[in-house]
This record gives C-alpha cells, sequence and structure tokens, in this order.
C-alpha cells in the first residue's frame, strides 16, 4: 500500500481526477451558460449538466474507492445511475 489512510489510491487518484475535469469544465465553461442577465437556455443547462456530472461521479468514486465503505459505495453507485436516467 502506497498510504495507510486510501484504501485504492491509484484509483481514488483517477476519481480526483475526474472531479478536476468537471470542475474545469464549469468553471472555464461558465461563461458559455449564462449570458449577463438573461436566463439560461434549455441548451446551455445541459452543457452545465457535462461539467457537474463528471464532478459528482468523481466525487463519489473518490469517496468509494478511498474508504471501501458502503457509504461510499451509495455515493459512487448513485451519481453514474443518475447521470445515465439524465
Amino acid at each position: 500500500a502506497i498510504t495507510p489512510l486510501v484504501v485504492e489510491f491509484w484509483n481514488t487518484l483517477t476519481s480526483l481526477l475526474v472531479t478536476y475535469s468537471g470542475a474545469i469544465s464549469l468553471v472555464y465553461g461558465s461563461g458559455y451558460f449564462f449570458h449577463g442577465k438573461q436566463r439560461a437556455s434549455r441548451l446551455s443547462v445541459q452543457f452545465w449538466l457535462l461539467g457537474l456530472l463528471p464532478l459528482v461521479i468523481g466525487l463519489g468514486s473518490g469517496a468509494f474507492h478511498g474508504t471501501m465503505q458502503r457509504w461510499g459505495q451509495v455515493l459512487d453507485e448513485f451519481p453514474m445511475v443518475w447521470s445515465a436516467l439524465i
């Protein structure tokens, strides 16, 4: 083991990269989501979800692979099922 604090180190690390890519998508794409005081169109909300979903999936996957607990498994699987239904 690389560290005793993280159960599956490499899976947790790659999960954090997925989280990072979602966060970068939200930060750099925020100018395309809301234009001034106008309301967001349906298309811009879909692009917003494209940034949000990897962020949530990465956080849940990192929680599960870092702890290997039941609550982490729920946090890992629920966002994936939720994103598949959208």
